[in-house]
């Protein structure tokens, strides 16, 4: 929109709209980091949001950490973007 925009308002209307899209990236990842980051500590603290007698805890394997680490690096880098 505000690349093709023929008058100044059109041009400010599509820069309107890309900065709203890059607002709703940004608060889309700050949840999902929240969420993680949450979820990360209760692998490492062993504390379940509800105890379950179904499955025994399992160590968390090289692939899941290579995994985890790299979606931190990606959020950091996202996030310095």
């Amino acid at each position: 929109m505000a690349s093709i925009a023929d008058t100044h308002d059109g041009a400010e209307q599509g820069a309107q709209v890309m900065l709203g899209g890059i607002g709703l990236q940004f608060a889309a990842l700050v949840i999902y980091t929240v969420l993680a980051a949450e979820f990360l500590i209760r692998v490492i603290r062993d504390a379940p949001i509800r105890e379950s007698n179904l499955h025994a805890r399992r160590e968390v394997d090289t692939k899941t950490k290579t995994m985890i680490l790299g979606l931190i690096i990606s959020a950091v880098l996202l996030f310095i973007r």
